[in-house]
């Protein structure tokens, strides 16, 4: 795919699982200290940078093209071609937490905090793309849902957080059930069980 900006100053070019975009600069460095450190590289006089031509694009490996694209939205957006759902917005955090763009990060979490998510799915998202104004929220909610802790959610969490969830859940007034005890004990148990293999 190929975008055509002949109308604006300085394009640069972008490669993204063998797709090329052309695209303005502006946004990039203006809105990311990532992008203005990968754009505005000291090289040897002569000698051409990455991203200043169609021969020379610009690599972002493991992204993925649609995710690309949303983001794309927002940085040259228009009313009617702007993200609109989770899974879109989703990409949007994702690559502006990776390449920090501040601003943009921020109108993704602004966008996403009304919809309905999972609070597992919230916790996970929170910790991978730092979003700390979900974080508490999302652990209240876990710790007083009705079910427990079942064994996908604690494999998503990680040992960590389910045992901090399920400690919230011994404090609080929620009663917790003969299950939900065994569980956290034995996933305990599997935990030391394989640190100390893996001390062998």
């Amino acid at each position: 795919m190929l975008i055509k900006t002949d109308a604006q100053p300085e394009p640069i070019g972008e490669q993204v699982e063998g797709v090329l975009f052309r695209v303005p600069r502006h946004p990039f460095v203006d809105g990311s200290d990532v992008f203005r450190q990968l754009l505005q590289p000291s090289v040897p006089d002569g000698i051409e940078a990455d991203g200043c031509s169609n021969e020379r694009p610009l690599r972002l490996e493991h992204i993925q093209e649609n995710d690309f694209k949303q983001l794309l939205k927002v940085l040259f957006p228009e009313p009617k071609n702007m993200p609109n759902t989770f899974a879109e917005w989703r990409s949007v955090l994702k690559l502006s937490a990776m390449w920090k763009f501040e601003s943009t990060k921020k109108l993704a979490v602004d966008h996403m905090s009304p919809m309905m998510m999972d609070p597992v799915d919230k916790i996970c998202l929170a910790n991978d793309y730092d979003v700390q104004q979900w974080l508490v929220p999302a652990l209240d909610a876990l710790a007083t849902r009705k079910e427990p802790i079942g064994m996908k959610d604690a494999e998503r969490l990680g040992m960590e957080l389910t045992l901090k969830v399920a400690a919230i859940r011994e404090r609080g007034t929620f009663s917790v059930t003969r299950a939900c005890r065994f569980f956290v004990f034995a996933l305990l148990f599997i935990f030391v069980l394989g640190s100390l293999v893996g001390d062998r």
